[in-house]
Protein backbone atom coordinates (compact mmCIF):
# COMPACT_ATOMS: atom_id res chain seq x y z
CA UNK A 1 0.00 0.00 0.00
CA UNK A 2 0.99 3.63 -0.46
CA UNK A 3 0.32 6.39 2.05
CA UNK A 4 0.50 10.14 2.58
CA UNK A 5 0.00 12.20 5.72
CA UNK A 6 -3.09 14.43 5.55
CA UNK A 7 -2.40 16.85 8.37
CA UNK A 8 -5.47 18.82 9.37
CA UNK A 9 -7.64 17.35 6.60
CA UNK A 10 -10.79 15.34 7.16
CA UNK A 11 -11.43 13.63 3.83
CA UNK A 12 -14.79 12.58 2.48
CA UNK A 13 -15.47 8.90 2.00
CA UNK A 14 -13.09 7.62 -0.71
CA UNK A 15 -14.46 5.93 -3.81
CA UNK A 16 -14.07 2.19 -4.14
CA UNK A 17 -12.35 2.39 -7.53
CA UNK A 18 -10.91 4.91 -9.97
CA UNK A 19 -8.60 4.72 -12.97
CA UNK A 20 -6.62 7.17 -15.08
CA UNK A 21 -5.54 5.96 -18.52
CA UNK A 22 -3.95 7.62 -21.54
CA UNK A 23 -5.75 5.96 -24.46
CA UNK A 24 -9.19 4.71 -25.42
CA UNK A 25 -8.12 1.08 -25.94
CA UNK A 26 -6.81 0.87 -22.37
CA UNK A 27 -9.91 2.65 -21.06
CA UNK A 28 -12.16 0.04 -22.65
CA UNK A 29 -10.07 -2.80 -21.19
CA UNK A 30 -10.14 -1.25 -17.70
CA UNK A 31 -13.91 -0.75 -17.85
CA UNK A 32 -14.37 -4.40 -18.85
CA UNK A 33 -12.05 -5.54 -16.06
CA UNK A 34 -13.91 -3.42 -13.50
CA UNK A 35 -17.21 -4.95 -14.61
CA UNK A 36 -15.80 -8.49 -14.34
CA UNK A 37 -14.48 -7.66 -10.85
CA UNK A 38 -17.92 -6.47 -9.79
CA UNK A 39 -16.83 -2.89 -9.05
CA UNK A 40 -19.83 -0.58 -8.99
CA UNK A 41 -19.79 2.89 -10.58
CA UNK A 42 -16.22 2.65 -11.89
CA UNK A 43 -14.64 6.03 -12.57
CA UNK A 44 -12.27 5.65 -15.54
CA UNK A 45 -10.85 8.92 -16.84
CA UNK A 46 -8.77 9.35 -19.97
CA UNK A 47 -5.95 11.69 -19.00
CA UNK A 48 -2.17 11.95 -18.95
CA UNK A 49 -0.20 11.06 -15.83
CA UNK A 50 0.44 14.70 -14.84
CA UNK A 51 -3.27 15.47 -15.00
CA UNK A 52 -4.01 12.38 -12.93
CA UNK A 53 -1.56 13.53 -10.23
CA UNK A 54 -3.19 16.96 -10.04
CA UNK A 55 -6.63 15.43 -9.60
CA UNK A 56 -5.47 12.89 -7.03
CA UNK A 57 -3.97 15.64 -4.85
CA UNK A 58 -7.43 17.16 -4.43
CA UNK A 59 -9.44 14.07 -3.50
CA UNK A 60 -9.28 11.14 -1.09
CA UNK A 61 -7.67 8.41 -3.16
CA UNK A 62 -9.87 5.36 -3.83
CA UNK A 63 -9.41 1.94 -2.28
CA UNK A 64 -8.33 0.59 -5.68
CA UNK A 65 -6.49 2.93 -8.03
CA UNK A 66 -5.36 2.10 -11.58
CA UNK A 67 -2.85 4.50 -13.14
CA UNK A 68 -1.49 4.37 -16.69
CA UNK A 69 2.23 5.21 -16.88
CA UNK A 70 2.33 4.99 -20.66
CA UNK A 71 4.60 7.69 -22.11
CA UNK A 72 6.16 8.62 -18.75
CA UNK A 73 9.88 9.42 -19.24
CA UNK A 74 11.06 8.40 -15.74
CA UNK A 75 8.93 5.61 -14.32
CA UNK A 76 10.66 5.33 -10.93
CA UNK A 77 10.49 9.08 -10.32
CA UNK A 78 6.84 9.15 -11.36
CA UNK A 79 5.94 6.22 -9.09
CA UNK A 80 7.64 8.07 -6.24
CA UNK A 81 5.49 11.13 -6.94
CA UNK A 82 2.39 8.96 -7.11
CA UNK A 83 3.20 7.43 -3.73
CA UNK A 84 3.20 10.92 -2.21
CA UNK A 85 -0.42 11.60 -3.15
CA UNK A 86 -1.96 8.25 -2.20
CA UNK A 87 -3.77 7.76 1.10
CA UNK A 88 -3.29 4.92 3.57
CA UNK A 89 -5.22 1.87 2.40
CA UNK A 90 -5.04 2.59 -1.33
CA UNK A 91 -4.04 -0.36 -3.53
CA UNK A 92 -2.31 0.91 -6.67
CA UNK A 93 -2.25 -1.07 -9.91
CA UNK A 94 0.02 0.45 -12.55
CA UNK A 95 -0.17 -0.02 -16.32
CA UNK A 96 2.70 0.64 -18.69
CA UNK A 97 4.63 -0.13 -21.86
CA UNK A 98 7.86 -1.49 -20.33
CA UNK A 99 8.19 -5.26 -19.82
CA UNK A 100 11.07 -5.63 -17.34
CA UNK A 101 11.18 -7.90 -14.27
CA UNK A 102 13.64 -5.62 -12.47
CA UNK A 103 11.31 -2.68 -12.99
CA UNK A 104 8.42 -4.78 -11.71
CA UNK A 105 10.42 -5.66 -8.61
CA UNK A 106 11.15 -1.97 -7.96
CA UNK A 107 7.48 -1.14 -8.33
CA UNK A 108 6.53 -3.80 -5.78
CA UNK A 109 9.16 -2.45 -3.37
CA UNK A 110 7.48 0.95 -3.64
CA UNK A 111 4.23 -0.64 -2.52
CA UNK A 112 2.41 -1.20 -5.80
CA UNK A 113 -0.17 -3.94 -5.66
CA UNK A 114 0.54 -5.00 -9.24
CA UNK A 115 1.86 -3.91 -12.63
CA UNK A 116 0.55 -4.90 -16.07
CA UNK A 117 2.15 -4.39 -19.47
CA UNK A 118 -0.12 -3.01 -22.20
CA UNK A 119 -2.13 -4.07 -24.09
CA UNK A 120 -4.19 -5.09 -21.09
CA UNK A 121 -5.92 -8.46 -20.78
CA UNK A 122 -9.15 -7.58 -18.92
CA UNK A 123 -9.44 -10.95 -17.16
CA UNK A 124 -5.95 -10.62 -15.62
CA UNK A 125 -6.59 -7.07 -14.49
CA UNK A 126 -9.98 -8.08 -13.07
CA UNK A 127 -8.30 -10.79 -10.98
CA UNK A 128 -5.85 -8.23 -9.57
CA UNK A 129 -8.72 -5.85 -8.76
CA UNK A 130 -10.61 -8.61 -6.96
CA UNK A 131 -7.53 -9.54 -4.96
CA UNK A 132 -6.89 -5.89 -4.05
CA UNK A 133 -10.46 -5.62 -2.81
CA UNK A 134 -10.01 -8.65 -0.57
CA UNK A 135 -6.77 -7.25 0.85
CA UNK A 136 -8.52 -3.96 1.63
CA UNK A 137 -11.09 -5.86 3.69
CA UNK A 138 -8.50 -7.90 5.57
CA UNK A 139 -5.53 -5.52 5.63
CA UNK A 140 -2.71 -6.61 7.92
CA UNK A 141 -0.34 -4.11 9.59
CA UNK A 142 3.18 -4.27 8.20
CA UNK A 143 4.50 -5.44 11.58
CA UNK A 144 2.26 -8.49 11.34
CA UNK A 145 3.57 -9.96 8.09
CA UNK A 146 4.21 -13.69 8.07
CA UNK A 147 7.36 -15.14 9.59
CA UNK A 148 9.59 -16.92 7.06
CA UNK A 149 11.45 -20.01 8.28
CA UNK A 150 14.08 -21.24 5.80
CA UNK A 151 15.31 -24.78 6.44
CA UNK A 152 18.52 -25.75 4.64
CA UNK A 153 20.14 -29.18 4.58
CA UNK A 154 23.92 -29.01 4.87
CA UNK A 155 24.10 -32.30 2.96
CA UNK A 156 21.71 -34.59 1.16
CA UNK A 157 19.87 -37.11 3.32
CA UNK A 158 20.20 -35.28 6.65
CA UNK A 159 16.43 -34.89 7.05
CA UNK A 160 15.94 -31.19 6.27
CA UNK A 161 12.85 -31.79 4.13
CA UNK A 162 11.30 -34.07 6.75
CA UNK A 163 11.89 -31.40 9.38
CA UNK A 164 10.36 -28.70 7.16
CA UNK A 165 7.27 -30.81 6.51
CA UNK A 166 6.71 -31.71 10.15
CA UNK A 167 7.34 -28.23 11.52
CA UNK A 168 4.84 -26.86 8.99
CA UNK A 169 2.30 -29.58 9.85
CA UNK A 170 2.67 -28.98 13.59
CA UNK A 171 2.32 -25.21 13.29
CA UNK A 172 -0.84 -25.65 11.21
CA UNK A 173 -2.54 -28.52 12.99
CA UNK A 174 -1.39 -28.21 16.60
CA UNK A 175 -0.97 -24.43 16.90
CA UNK A 176 -3.74 -23.55 14.42
CA UNK A 177 -1.57 -21.12 12.49
CA UNK A 178 -2.08 -20.46 8.79
CA UNK A 179 1.03 -21.95 7.14
CA UNK A 180 2.50 -22.06 3.63
CA UNK A 181 5.08 -24.78 2.94
CA UNK A 182 7.30 -24.05 -0.08
CA UNK A 183 9.64 -26.68 -1.56
CA UNK A 184 12.17 -24.85 -3.76
CA UNK A 185 13.56 -28.04 -5.30
CA UNK A 186 11.31 -28.31 -8.36
CA UNK A 187 12.96 -31.53 -9.59
CA UNK A 188 13.79 -33.65 -6.55
CA UNK A 189 11.74 -32.05 -3.77
CA UNK A 190 9.96 -34.44 -1.39
CA UNK A 191 7.58 -32.23 0.60
CA UNK A 192 4.59 -33.13 -1.57
CA UNK A 193 5.52 -36.80 -1.48
CA UNK A 194 5.85 -36.73 2.31
CA UNK A 195 2.31 -35.39 2.61
CA UNK A 196 0.87 -37.69 -0.09
CA UNK A 197 -0.19 -34.80 -2.34
CA UNK A 198 -0.97 -34.86 -6.05
CA UNK A 199 1.47 -32.44 -7.65
CA UNK A 200 0.52 -29.83 -10.24
CA UNK A 201 2.29 -27.35 -12.51
CA UNK A 202 1.15 -24.20 -10.76
CA UNK A 203 4.42 -23.59 -8.90
CA UNK A 204 6.51 -23.60 -12.06
CA UNK A 205 4.04 -21.32 -13.83
CA UNK A 206 4.23 -18.85 -10.95
CA UNK A 207 8.03 -18.71 -11.08
CA UNK A 208 8.18 -18.40 -14.86
CA UNK A 209 5.54 -15.64 -14.94
CA UNK A 210 6.39 -13.33 -12.02
CA UNK A 211 4.30 -10.50 -13.45
CA UNK A 212 1.23 -12.71 -12.91
CA UNK A 213 2.02 -13.47 -9.27
CA UNK A 214 -0.82 -12.24 -7.09
CA UNK A 215 -3.02 -13.65 -4.37
CA UNK A 216 -5.47 -15.38 -6.70
CA UNK A 217 -2.75 -16.88 -8.90
CA UNK A 218 -0.95 -18.28 -5.86
CA UNK A 219 -4.20 -19.63 -4.42
CA UNK A 220 -4.77 -21.62 -7.62
CA UNK A 221 -1.19 -22.92 -7.60
CA UNK A 222 -1.17 -24.10 -3.97
CA UNK A 223 -2.31 -27.51 -2.78
CA UNK A 224 -4.46 -27.69 0.33
CA UNK A 225 -3.19 -30.23 2.85
CA UNK A 226 -5.51 -29.18 5.69
CA UNK A 227 -7.60 -26.19 6.72
CA UNK A 228 -4.45 -24.33 7.80
CA UNK A 229 -1.66 -25.91 5.73
CA UNK A 230 -1.08 -25.11 2.05
CA UNK A 231 1.80 -26.40 -0.05
CA UNK A 232 3.72 -25.17 -3.09
CA UNK A 233 5.87 -27.89 -4.63
CA UNK A 234 6.60 -29.59 -7.93
CA UNK A 235 8.07 -32.68 -9.53
CA UNK A 236 9.21 -31.44 -12.93
CA UNK A 237 10.57 -33.77 -15.61
CA UNK A 238 14.35 -33.98 -15.49
CA UNK A 239 14.68 -33.19 -19.18
CA UNK A 240 12.63 -30.03 -18.70
CA UNK A 241 14.52 -26.73 -18.55
CA UNK A 242 13.08 -24.22 -16.10
CA UNK A 243 14.08 -20.60 -16.53
CA UNK A 244 13.02 -18.02 -13.99
CA UNK A 245 14.51 -14.87 -12.53
CA UNK A 246 15.77 -15.14 -8.96
CA UNK A 247 13.52 -12.21 -8.05
CA UNK A 248 10.47 -14.34 -8.86
CA UNK A 249 10.95 -16.33 -5.65
CA UNK A 250 11.29 -13.14 -3.64
CA UNK A 251 8.05 -11.77 -5.10
CA UNK A 252 6.33 -15.07 -4.36
CA UNK A 253 7.47 -15.13 -0.73
CA UNK A 254 6.46 -11.47 -0.30
CA UNK A 255 2.92 -12.34 -1.40
CA UNK A 256 2.79 -15.44 0.81
CA UNK A 257 3.89 -13.62 3.95
CA UNK A 258 1.00 -11.20 3.50
CA UNK A 259 -1.51 -14.04 3.62
CA UNK A 260 0.11 -16.60 5.94
CA UNK A 261 1.34 -16.40 9.53
CA UNK A 262 4.27 -18.71 8.74
CA UNK A 263 6.04 -19.46 5.46
CA UNK A 264 8.21 -22.59 5.81
CA UNK A 265 10.75 -22.81 2.98
CA UNK A 266 12.54 -26.08 2.24
CA UNK A 267 15.58 -24.46 0.62
CA UNK A 268 18.15 -26.57 -1.27
CA UNK A 269 21.65 -25.62 -0.21
CA UNK A 270 22.53 -24.38 -3.71
CA UNK A 271 19.70 -21.83 -3.39
CA UNK A 272 21.13 -20.28 -0.21
CA UNK A 273 23.27 -18.04 -2.41
CA UNK A 274 20.78 -17.15 -5.15
CA UNK A 275 17.73 -16.75 -2.89
CA UNK A 276 19.32 -14.94 0.05
CA UNK A 277 16.93 -12.01 -0.43
CA UNK A 278 14.06 -13.99 1.13
CA UNK A 279 16.01 -14.28 4.39
CA UNK A 280 14.99 -10.77 5.44
CA UNK A 281 13.29 -10.18 8.83
CA UNK A 282 11.01 -11.35 10.21
CA UNK A 283 12.64 -14.66 9.44
CA UNK A 284 14.57 -17.59 10.88
CA UNK A 285 17.14 -19.85 9.25
CA UNK A 286 17.88 -23.41 10.35
CA UNK A 287 20.78 -25.41 8.92
CA UNK A 288 20.05 -29.12 9.35
CA UNK A 289 22.97 -31.55 9.42
CA UNK A 290 24.09 -34.90 10.76
CA UNK A 291 26.99 -35.13 13.26
CA UNK A 292 29.47 -36.34 10.62
CA UNK A 293 32.77 -34.82 9.56
CA UNK A 294 31.31 -33.89 6.17
CA UNK A 295 28.28 -32.40 7.90
CA UNK A 296 30.54 -30.27 10.09
CA UNK A 297 32.50 -29.05 7.07
CA UNK A 298 29.43 -28.16 5.03
CA UNK A 299 27.72 -26.50 7.98
CA UNK A 300 30.77 -24.29 8.43
CA UNK A 301 30.69 -23.38 4.73
CA UNK A 302 26.97 -22.57 4.78
CA UNK A 303 27.28 -20.44 7.91
CA UNK A 304 30.13 -18.56 6.23
CA UNK A 305 28.10 -18.05 3.07
CA UNK A 306 25.07 -16.75 4.95
CA UNK A 307 27.24 -14.26 6.83
CA UNK A 308 28.22 -12.79 3.47
CA UNK A 309 24.98 -12.88 1.48
CA UNK A 310 22.49 -12.48 4.37
CA UNK A 311 24.34 -10.98 7.35
CA UNK A 312 21.10 -10.50 9.32
CA UNK A 313 20.07 -14.14 8.97
CA UNK A 314 22.05 -15.43 12.00
CA UNK A 315 21.43 -19.13 11.23
CA UNK A 316 20.79 -21.77 13.86
CA UNK A 317 22.13 -25.33 13.56
CA UNK A 318 19.97 -28.42 14.07
CA UNK A 319 21.92 -31.65 14.60
CA UNK A 320 19.73 -34.46 13.27
CA UNK A 321 20.11 -38.26 13.38
CA UNK A 322 22.18 -38.14 16.55
CA UNK A 323 23.21 -41.67 17.52
CA UNK A 324 22.83 -43.21 14.05
CA UNK A 325 26.51 -44.16 13.94
CA UNK A 326 27.99 -43.43 17.35
CA UNK A 327 31.40 -44.83 16.49
CA UNK A 328 31.89 -42.45 13.55
CA UNK A 329 29.96 -39.31 14.48
CA UNK A 330 31.32 -36.23 16.20
CA UNK A 331 30.32 -35.16 19.68
CA UNK A 332 28.27 -31.98 19.96
CA UNK A 333 31.26 -30.12 21.42
CA UNK A 334 33.63 -31.26 18.67
CA UNK A 335 31.06 -30.43 16.02
CA UNK A 336 30.57 -26.91 17.36
CA UNK A 337 34.31 -26.33 17.55
CA UNK A 338 34.93 -27.52 14.00
CA UNK A 339 31.91 -25.80 12.43
CA UNK A 340 32.52 -22.60 14.40
CA UNK A 341 28.80 -22.49 15.17
CA UNK A 342 26.61 -23.36 18.14
CA UNK A 343 24.17 -26.26 17.87
CA UNK A 344 20.65 -25.12 18.79
CA UNK A 345 18.82 -28.44 18.80
CA UNK A 346 19.82 -32.12 18.79
CA UNK A 347 17.28 -34.59 17.32
CA UNK A 348 17.77 -38.31 18.06
CA UNK A 349 18.03 -40.94 15.36
CA UNK A 350 14.65 -42.69 15.00
CA UNK A 351 14.43 -44.63 11.72
CA UNK A 352 11.27 -46.48 12.79
CA UNK A 353 9.20 -43.34 13.29
CA UNK A 354 10.57 -41.55 10.23
CA UNK A 355 10.09 -44.70 8.16
CA UNK A 356 6.46 -45.02 9.20
CA UNK A 357 5.90 -41.37 8.39
CA UNK A 358 7.50 -41.64 4.94
CA UNK A 359 5.73 -44.85 3.94
CA UNK A 360 2.26 -43.59 4.88
CA UNK A 361 2.55 -39.96 3.77
CA UNK A 362 1.61 -38.80 7.26
CA UNK A 363 3.24 -36.41 9.72
CA UNK A 364 5.30 -37.72 12.64
CA UNK A 365 2.59 -36.67 15.09
CA UNK A 366 0.10 -38.86 13.23
CA UNK A 367 2.19 -42.03 13.36
CA UNK A 368 3.99 -41.66 16.71
CA UNK A 369 2.81 -38.74 18.81
CA UNK A 370 4.85 -39.80 21.84
CA UNK A 371 8.18 -40.42 20.09
CA UNK A 372 11.17 -38.32 21.14
CA UNK A 373 11.70 -37.11 17.59
CA UNK A 374 8.06 -35.99 17.40
CA UNK A 375 8.45 -34.10 20.66
CA UNK A 376 11.59 -32.42 19.27
CA UNK A 377 9.64 -31.15 16.27
CA UNK A 378 6.83 -29.97 18.57
CA UNK A 379 9.41 -28.17 20.69
CA UNK A 380 10.79 -26.35 17.66
CA UNK A 381 7.33 -25.41 16.36
CA UNK A 382 6.25 -24.16 19.77
CA UNK A 383 9.26 -21.92 20.09
CA UNK A 384 8.69 -20.49 16.62
CA UNK A 385 5.17 -19.54 17.67
CA UNK A 386 6.72 -17.73 20.63
CA UNK A 387 8.89 -15.57 18.34
CA UNK A 388 7.05 -12.25 18.44
CA UNK A 389 9.40 -9.64 19.87
CA UNK A 390 12.18 -8.13 17.74
CA UNK A 391 15.71 -9.39 18.33
CA UNK A 392 17.72 -7.74 21.06
CA UNK A 393 20.67 -5.58 20.06
CA UNK A 394 23.97 -7.31 19.48
CA UNK A 395 24.66 -10.83 18.34
CA UNK A 396 21.94 -13.22 19.47
CA UNK A 397 22.72 -16.44 17.65
CA UNK A 398 19.50 -16.24 15.62
CA UNK A 399 15.82 -16.34 16.50
CA UNK A 400 15.82 -20.10 16.81
CA UNK A 401 18.97 -19.99 18.90
CA UNK A 402 17.49 -17.47 21.34
CA UNK A 403 14.51 -19.67 22.12
CA UNK A 404 16.03 -23.12 21.81
CA UNK A 405 19.02 -22.27 23.96
CA UNK A 406 21.00 -25.30 22.83
CA UNK A 407 18.15 -27.70 23.57
CA UNK A 408 18.37 -31.46 23.28
CA UNK A 409 15.32 -33.51 22.45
Amino acid sequence: MMARALAGVVPSQPKEFAAFVVDEETRAAVLQAAAEAGLVEPHVAQSKFEDALRRLRKIPTPKILVVDLGGCPDLIADITRLSEVCDEGTHVIALGDVNDINLYRQFVSFGLHDYFVKPIVPANLAAAMTNAGKESETATPTDQVGHVVSIIGARGGVGASALAVNVAWTLANEHKRRVALVDLDLFFGTCGLALDLDLGRGFREALENPSRIDGLFIERAMMKCSDKLFVLCAEEALECAINFDATAVELLIDHLRRDFQFVIVDMPRFAARTQSSILTPPSSVAIVTDPSLAGMRDTMRLVGLLKKVAPKAEPSVVLNKSGANSSAELTKADFEKGAEAKVSLVIPYDPKTFGASASTGKALAKVAAGARVTKAVANLAGRLVAVKAPAAKGKTGGLLQRFLGGARA
